[in-house]
């Protein structure tokens, strides 16, 4: 009887090492480097016509552009969207030297969009580089 208790003391003893071992801590991997270049690309959920929609729902047309008839123009935007699809670093390549609150309204919509279907690469969310032009006129 007694063997057999040691027996079963000793397998436990055993199984519990065993069950530590596959707990052993895990080194989470995570990749910091923006991509230029990827499999997929980063979008906007919907797609370009709904990053239009988005935009045009929520771009406020500065007052002093309006009262100086400063014209809209093109704004070419930067961004990197992260995996988890939000907006990050974003800078303002081209854009209304007239008017910098047009600018400023444009980098204030990208930042403040819906998160983004983060880009893949090797079947993996990366952090990404995207950019953007936007005609206001014409949009």
């Amino acid at each position: 009887m007694r063997g057999t208790i040691f027996i079963i003391l000793f397998l436990c003893h055993t199984a519990s090492l065993g069950a530590q071992d596959s707990r052993a801590e895990e080194t989470v991997w995570q990749d910091t480097t923006v991509y230029d270049s990827v499999d997929i690309h980063a979008v906007f959920p919907g797609g370009e016509s709904s990053l239009l929609d988005y935009i045009r729902e929520n771009f406020v047309v500065p007052s002093r552009c309006v009262d100086d008839h400063i014209p809209c123009g093109y704004h070419l935007l930067q961004f990197v969207v992260d995996t988890k699809g939000k907006i990050n670093d974003v800078k303002l390549l081209s854009g209304c030297n007239a008017c910098p609150e047009w600018n400023a309204e444009m980098v204030r919509v990208i930042t403040a969009s819906p998160r983004w279907i983060p880009a893949q690469n090797k079947g993996r969310f990366v952090n990404s580089w995207r950019q953007i032009k936007l005609n206001l006129c014409s949009s």
